[in-house]
């Protein structure tokens, strides 16, 4: 049903809720609509593609493969420790997006960073509580008391307007024509020509950039960490099918996931169980239409429940248990991929950054099991396996044990 309402018939569901803007003066990326969207959607994506892939300059790979280096060399300073990395996985994965949108790092300890990742969490939180009452009773908008948070997310907005703007400064100040080390050079370059790319836009598409590109596939890490800690045997076998593909001391490539099928199967795993954006993104409808024989008002949000099809027992068998095997053939030699698994949601509103997501998770996952191994902490036990629901589905918040291998 999904795939025929976002997909089949993907123009009819790909609106975003009204309710779900910024305002009439923004135009971004996860909630926009129209032309201007569409626009800024195949602005990001050409972008994106000639920063990452490109033959020369700093490919995604590099960025990668660079922050590793630091996440790898900062976890190790846990040697033995029981600790809570959830915040430092999520730094690290922000530093990925932030190389791109900017050209460089943030590091680990830069206070404006880590100050807007504390007020984008508290954002999530505030839409979590409130976007059901905004879609079903926006008349609480002129009732007295803040029923719906309105206040608290315009200082949260205009905190994070004053925060890309004064990192944003720089580059502004600085950039010389032809320069295209990073997003920011692209966007200055592209707004010479067009009233799209105008500065008062541009906060909210790096902030939607920041924190698609970087809470969900923490999230799905802190996942994999979880579950790697609780099930010492699988995360034995990742180790030993790494070692016999890669030499130690060798960084891992993504040329090595051809040889690595039971990684990307841990991954596909991770992906399922987390279910990261459990009813993903609301969609709306372009108009009043008949669907499976109810009939949708225009406007009416859509919810996708994801969750609900990675946990059907008749599509993925045993849905609680933890079991990369069954992406896989009975040899292990190869992955058995499901179309059922749709993490990334479908259609036209699907993840602008799954390209960047899948390679993160790869090289991540292979080179934390190359350099690593993390067990259930001393004298206190892991939680279960069971998610917190929110905008995201994140684990509870757990320690775990660093061992260098």
């Amino acid at each position: 049903m999904i795939h025929e309402a976002l997909v089949k018939r993907g123009t009819v569901f790909s609106k975003r809720p009204k309710n779900q803007q910024r305002g009439p003066d923004h135009v971004a990326i996860v909630f926009g609509n129209g032309a201007s969207w569409k626009e800024l959607r195949k602005f990001i994506s050409h972008t994106f593609h000639h920063l990452c892939f490109r033959k020369t300059g700093y490919t995604l790979e590099a960025r990668i493969t660079e922050e590793l280096t630091y996440f790898t060399k900062k976890l190790m300073t846990f040697n033995n420790k029981n600790v809570n990395i959830s915040h430092i996985v999520t730094l690290s994965l922000t530093n990925v997006i932030y190389s791109i949108l900017h050209g460089r790092r943030a590091g680990y300890d830069d206070a404006k960073l880590k100050l807007y990742l504390e007020k984008q969490t508290e954002g999530f939180k505030v839409h979590v509580r409130t976007q059901v009452l905004n879609a079903c009773f926006p008349f609480l908008h002129y009732l007295p008391g803040d029923l719906l948070n309105e206040k608290v997310r315009d200082t949260a907005i205009k905190r994070i307007v004053k925060y890309f703007d004064d990192i944003c400064r720089y580059h502004y100040e600085n950039y010389k024509l032809g320069d295209d080390n990073c997003f920011l050079d692209l966007w200055i370059a592209a707004k010479e020509n067009n009233d799209l790319f105008r500065k008062v836009n541009l906060w909210a598409v790096l902030n939607d950039l920041m924190a698609a590109g970087s809470e969900t596939t923490a999230t799905t890490m802190k996942w994999v960490i979880i579950a790697l800690a609780k099930n010492p045997y699988i995360q034995k076998k990742l180790q030993r099918k790494v070692d016999e593909v890669i030499d130690k001391g060798k960084s891992p490539s993504i040329s090595d996931k051809m040889n690595l099928p039971y990684v990307e199967a841990t991954i596909l795993e991770a992906l399922r169980f987390g279910s990261a954006v459990p009813l993903s993104v609301p969609h709306a409808v372009l108009h009043d239409t008949i669907f499976k024989g109810y009939k949708i008002p225009k406007e009416a949000t859509i919810l996708p429940n994801i969750f609900s099809v990675h946990f059907d027992p008749d599509i993925f068998p045993e849905p609680d248990a933890f079991r990369p095997e069954r992406f896989l053939d009975e040899a292990e030699a190869s992955i058995i991929r499901s179309e059922k698994l749709i993490p990334f949601s479908l259609g036209p509103r699907s993840c602008l950054g799954e390209t960047l997501a899948r390679m993160e998770l790869f090289l991540y996952v292979t080179t934390l099991v190359q350099k690593l191994e993390f067990r259930a902490p001393d004298d206190v036990e892991l939680p279960s396996l069971k998610g917190v629901f929110g905008l995201t589905r994140r684990p509870q918040e757990f320690k775990v044990k660093i061992r260098i291998r």
